[in-house]
C-alpha cells in the first residue's frame, strides 16, 4: 500500500520543463501580438490570434499566427524568431544556424503565408476586403540580406509599428467595410489549438481528440466540450499523499463560471495531435496541469496514423 503511494507520488512529480528555444518563440509570438494590440488599440481594427481555417481540399487547417483585419483590407501575419543567417535559394528560404549548426529549408516562407490568404477567401467565400501577408522576423540577431529585407512581404519586428495604424500621423477612424465586417464574423467561428499544460512548464499545442475509456466521468463529459473551455486539474503531488488523498480531480468551467468537478483516473488518458506532427501524443492524466479547449471540434482533421505515448 505505501510502497505503491510512493510510487504513484513519484510518477505525478515527474516534471516537463520547456525547452528554451520553444520558451523564446512563445514569448517573441506574444511580443508580437502586443505590439499589434497596441498598435490597433481604440480603432475599428481587429486580430484574431493563431485562427486555424479550414482548407478541405488539402485535408487540413492551416494556421495563421496572427490575422489583423482593418477596414479595407486583411493582413496575414507569420512570426519567425530565428537566428543566424538567411539567404533564398532559388524560392527556398534557408536558415544557417549558428555555432555550426547546420542549415534548415523551410521552403517558400513568403509563398506559404500568401497561400493562406487563398485559403481564408475560400472558406469565407464571400467578397474579401484586400490581402496582405508577410512575415515579421523578431530576432535581431538574425542576418537578413538586404534584398529580401526590401520585399513588401517582410519586417523586422520593429519595423512593424511604422504600418499600424495607430502609429501613423494621418489616421483617420472610417469604420470596418462590409467585407471586413463579414470576414471579422467568419473569423469569429474559427478556433485556435487547444493547449494542454504539463507539471513542469511544458506545453503542447494541437487538437484534443480524446480521453480514454477509463478517465472517470469525465470520459462521457468530453462529447459535451462545447459546454466548457477549460480544465483545471487539482492534483496532489506532496508527499503529503502518503498520509491522506492522493487527489486527481478536474475542475471544468466555461469563461469564469464553474461547470463541475469530477474525479479522474491518474493513469488514463489524453490523447492530443500535436501541431505538425503527424502522429497522435498520448499523455497520461497525472501529468497534466490544465487544458485549454480552444479549438473548433467541427474542424478535427482525424488521421490514421499510430500513437506516440508519453508515459
Amino acid at each position: 500500500m505505501v510502497v505503491g503511494r510512493i510510487k504513484e507520488i513519484w510518477r505525478r512529480r515527474r516534471r516537463f520543463p520547456v525547452a528554451g528555444h520553444e520558451k523564446a518563440g512563445f514569448m517573441a509570438e506574444a511580443q508580437i501580438g502586443q505590439l499589434i494590440e497596441a498598435g490597433i488599440g481604440n480603432t475599428c481594427w481587429r486580430v484574431f490570434h493563431g485562427p486555424r481555417i479550414p482548407a478541405p481540399k488539402e485535408g487540413r487547417c492551416r494556421e495563421v499566427d496572427f490575422v489583423v483585419v482593418g477596414p479595407a483590407e486583411v493582413w496575414m501575419v507569420e512570426c519567425k524568431h530565428w537566428s543566424g543567417r538567411m539567404e533564398f535559394r532559388g524560392d527556398d528560404v534557408i536558415q544557417h544556424r549558428r555555432n555550426d549548426l547546420g542549415e534548415l529549408n523551410h521552403g517558400d516562407t513568403f509563398a506559404i503565408i500568401a497561400h493562406k490568404g487563398n485559403v481564408l477567401a475560400e472558406y469565407h467565400s464571400m467578397p474579401m476586403p484586400e490581402i496582405r501577408s508577410f512575415v515579421v522576423f523578431s530576432n535581431n540577431n538574425l542576418e537578413i540580406p538586404e534584398d529580401i529585407m526590401e520585399r513588401d512581404d517582410c519586417f523586422r519586428q520593429s519595423d512593424l509599428l511604422s504600418i499600424l495604424p495607430s502609429e501613423k500621423d494621418d489616421f483617420k477612424e472610417v469604420g470596418l467595410s462590409k467585407e471586413s465586417a463579414d470576414l471579422v464574423k467568419s473569423l469569429e467561428t474559427l478556433g485556435t489549438w487547444d493547449l494542454v499544460h504539463l507539471h513542469g512548464g511544458k506545453e503542447y499545442n494541437g487538437d484534443l481528440k480524446s480521453v480514454s475509456n477509463d478517465s472517470g466521468v469525465i470520459h462521457g463529459l468530453f462529447d459535451s466540450r462545447r459546454q466548457y473551455d477549460r480544465i483545471v486539474m487539482n492534483t496532489e503531488r506532496s508527499w503529503k499523499g502518503l498520509f491522506g488523498p492522493l487527489k486527481c480531480e478536474a475542475i471544468l468551467s466555461k469563461g469564469d463560471d464553474e461547470v463541475k468537478r469530477c474525479s479522474v483516473n491518474p493513469d488514463a488518458e489524453i490523447i492530443i495531435r500535436r501541431a505538425g506532427k503527424r502522429e497522435d501524443t498520448i499523455v497520461k492524466w497525472r501529468h497534466v496541469v490544465g487544458i485549454d479547449l480552444l479549438s473548433n471540434p467541427d474542424h478535427h482533421v482525424i488521421r490514421r496514423e499510430p500513437c506516440v505515448e508519453m508515459g
